[in-house]
């Protein structure tokens, strides 16, 4: 369940070109550790740096 909503959100940063959570927001928070995973590989592609 959890990988099924992480990947909309990194599916969603890629396509989007504006910020989809504010900074300080839980999820925002919680999304910056799921990018981190695996050594950072779903920060490697283009996307909304957010």
């Amino acid at each position: 369940m959890v990988l099924m909503v992480m990947g909309t959100f990194i599916w969603a940063r890629k396509v989007s070109p504006f910020a989809l959570v504010e900074a300080g927001d839980p999820v925002h928070d919680w999304m910056n550790r799921c990018l981190d995973l695996y050594d950072g590989m779903a920060r490697s592609g283009p996307g909304f740096d957010w």
